[in-house]
């Protein structure tokens, strides 16, 4: 029985606002992914942790996914807070050589899901 609740929770569907950013992470389209960055956004890269402009955040990811050379994105888990106004979604990118853990952190303005914070782990 309890297996049977683990397993739906592993593959329960995203939250539907999550989808757009979870499908631009899947095919490592960052301009895509990018296009939902807030003004401003807090990146931690490996520890180094700074709150730079969105478009800013768009350039640091884009060299991210160049130098690592990101290939897709696995969800782990997602989840939305009890108001609706903010989600979430942890998971793996995912490289030729190696995994990054990647939490990403938004807030929905209407029905755009708008992200205010990434960070990214060895």
């Amino acid at each position: 029985m309890y297996w049977m609740i683990f397993m739906a929770i592993l593959i329960s569907p995203p939250p539907p606002e999550q989808q757009p950013l979870l499908e631009a992470l899947e095919k490592a389209a960052v301009k895509e992914f990018g296009s939902y960055y807030a003004d401003q956004v807090i990146m931690t890269i490996f520890d180094k942790e700074q709150t730079i402009p969105g478009n800013k955040a768009v350039a640091m990811t884009e060299n991210f996914f160049d130098a690592h050379q990101i290939k897709g994105f696995i969800k782990n888990h997602s989840g939305t807070s009890k108001d609706g106004s903010s989600s979430y979604l942890i998971g793996t990118l995912i490289s030729d050589e190696k995994q990054y853990r990647t939490f990403i952190y938004f807030r929905m303005n209407g029905d755009v899901p708008v992200i205010s914070e990434v960070q990214i782990e060895r």
